[in-house]
């Protein structure tokens, strides 16, 4: 039998993105679990994160429960939140502690209750996690080969730099080396593939398959008397002194069974749609019925709280509050005393898709000022599309890119009194449309129901401060050169360009001390955000998302290419070209694309070290 949280975790994978493009983010916990203890305010920062997994909750109506619920179902130690409501995780923390009154900030769904503040984050810890001092790398066995990269998500999530802030040379990489890393960050789960790369994890991932051990027969490059995984294989490893010792149970306990007469049967239909103009109306209708005697569970209620809260009040948000949009949904409800189910059905909201990626929407336009704007917008798209695609579906997102590109032309050769939006979709049609609607049907206990009067209530919809993105829009960050491997400038390994390092569009952050914002994500609110300092940090991070997608798309296609001559054959001609070798016209083995790959990301990580603003984003809105 399907249990209850498999069932939401496949209804969360059809609501929500991957925070990462190795990550895929499950349901918030769904059944009762012991609270989390507060542990104090601690700074925001990066490489690495204070905490460094995003939690895949709305920020808008966020309390300390919802949080420590996502966190607890993704299996994380600790839970935080920034700024109003940004809910994030982690087995560590990367800050450091400050005074409890830099957390002051009010959270967005309940008023009473601090959410950290300005680069500062309220954290709390699951007690139910043993002494991570206790645990040492001998306490690590290895549980085989397993498939490194499914769709959706990989094996293991983490890249062991990211989340020690240390280089790591795959030159060096061996079994103990990388679960020394791991383990200084509190991941239970370590694995090495290709031959040394080393990666972290709170829990197996979706795509933790296990694989023949003679996949894994790649020796390490710093200890060839050990095996590190292979191409597209990871070798893991696991120390269970690191995990909860009561994780989030996958589906609620059973409930004893009483005898209880119920007076009614409560039928609700529920239509939300959301929207950044208008109010949101939320109409319920009860409708009675003939009584009936039946054998039911008794419901009981459980409420996360902490067993030791801030000190400080909470500043209650200022005027302009944080941007919400949540995708249109329809809900149909049938409901007794004691069990809910309910069936969601998301319809598509999606101009442009690509494997799991949706695009945002362009703006709409009826000139050619208008035009640059959205032409902006959709190149900022573009490594979003790589990094979210999953393969083989982001193949597609060359031809995003191409198309993004025609939009440009177009913007620029429209007659003045014809420019539109809508034209350039009758000339240019998405070449692969919206997907679907998705429809999802959740049983759960229900709370207390009553039968009440039909009723409508209008609730004010959240403001978002957000500026255009202008045509004049640049990357920050530079692209290298290397005669040898063929990439430079415009021509990028795999014609996969670095992720857009600019100016942020969202006016709250910004005036939060992070002007910066690396462009991975359709809904800008998702992307990471930078202080003024941080530069090149931020660059190191869009040179690392840049070598992600392009040992997974470029090198992945490469693979398949030479073990399947008929490989992309159907496929139109960008993916071709992008399998082209970059550097004498041949095309590429997948050895020989990952070595570009890895290539590219070193000499990109040496030309940005430096990298500066030079006098850009001066102020929000200008500058870019």
């Amino acid at each position: 039998m399907v249990s209850l949280y498999t069932l939401m975790a496949v209804g969360a994978l059809s609501l929500i993105g991957p925070v990462r493009a190795t990550t895929v983010s499950l349901p918030s916990c769904p059944s009762p679990f012991t609270p989390y203890v507060y542990s104090g305010c601690y700074t925001s920062v990066s490489n690495p994160d204070t905490l460094p997994f995003r939690a895949e909750v709305p920020r808008a109506n966020m309390t300390v429960e919802k949080c420590q619920a996502a966190c607890k179902g993704n299996g994380y130690r600790f839970a935080g939140l920034e700024y109003y409501g940004e809910c994030r995780c982690g087995s560590f923390i990367g800050g450091s502690k400050v005074d409890e009154s830099d957390c002051k900030l009010a959270c967005t769904g309940d008023k009473s209750q601090v959410c950290g503040g300005n680069s500062r984050i309220s954290i709390y810890e699951d007690p139910t996690f043993p002494v991570a001092a206790s645990v040492t790398t001998d306490d690590y066995k290895n549980i085989g080969c397993h498939v490194a990269s499914l769709n959706p998500g990989k094996a293991l999530v983490y890249r062991v730099e990211d989340v020690t802030g240390q280089p790591w040379s795959r030159d060096t990489g061996s079994n103990p080396k990388c679960i020394a890393g791991c383990m200084s960050r509190g991941f239970p789960y370590a694995g090495t593939e290709y031959g040394g790369e080393c990666w972290c994890g709170v829990v197996m991932g979706s795509g933790a398959v296990a694989a023949p051990p003679s996949e894994c027969d790649m020796k390490c490059r710093g200890a060839p008397d050990q095996n590190c995984g292979g191409p597209s294989r990871i070798n893991i490893f696991v120390a269970k002194g690191l995990e909860s010792t009561e994780p989030c149970e996958q589906q609620p306990p059973t409930l004893p069974e009483t005898s209880t007469t119920l007076s009614s049967t409560t039928l609700s239909s529920t239509t939300i749609s959301p929207t950044a103009i208008s109010p949101t109306t939320i109409s319920s209708t009860t409708l009675s019925s003939t009584t009936e005697s039946t054998t039911v569970p008794t419901e009981t209620s459980t409420r996360v709280v902490p067993t030791t809260d801030p000190a400080t009040s909470p500043t209650q948000p200022s005027t302009t509050q944080p941007p919400t949009t949540l995708p249109p949904q329809t809900t149909t409800s049938t409901t007794s005393s004691a069990v809910c189910v309910s069936t969601i059905v998301t319809p598509p909201k999606c101009e442009y898709k690509c494997g799991n990626w949706c695009s945002g929407e362009l703006p709409d336009w009826d000139d050619q000022e208008g035009c640059k704007h959205g032409y902006s917008y959709c190149k900022l798209q573009i490594a979003a599309c790589f990094k979210n695609a999953g393969f083989p579906g982001a193949l597609k997102c060359f031809e995003f890119a191409l198309w993004c590109g025609a939009c440009g032309d177009y913007c620029n050769k429209a007659p003045k009194n014809k420019c539109s939006k809508q034209d350039w979709f009758k000339q240019k049609p998405p070449a692969w449309g919206p997907g679907k609607p998705s429809t999802t049907t959740i049983t759960a206990p229900c709370e207390p129901t009553a039968t009440t009067p039909t009723k409508t209530q209008t609730t004010p919809a959240t403001t978002s401060t957000k500026c255009p993105v202008p045509p004049t829009a640049t990357n920050i960050c530079k692209q290298p050169t290397n005669i040898w491997h063929g990439y430079k400038p415009g021509k990028p390994v795999g014609g996969i360009e670095l992720p857009m390092v600019t100016c942020n569009d969202l006016k709250d952050d910004w005036h939060a001390g992070r002007p910066w914002k690396m462009y991975t994500d359709a809904d800008s609110r998702k992307c990471m955000s930078y202080p003024h300092l941080a530069v090149p940090n931020a660059c190191r991070d869009a040179c690392k998302e840049q070598y992600d997608d392009c040992k997974e798309t470029y090198a992945e296609g490469c693979r398949q290419q030479s073990e399947n001559p008929g490989f992309g054959l159907g496929l139109s001609w960008p993916f071709k070209r992008s399998l082209a070798g970059r550097t004498w016209g041949w095309i590429d083995t997948w050895k020989s694309a990952m070595d570009k790959c890895h290539a590219q990301y070193s000499d990109c990580l040496i030309v940005n070290k430096n990298a500066a603003a030079k006098g850009k984003c001066h102020a929000w809105g200008s500058g870019w």
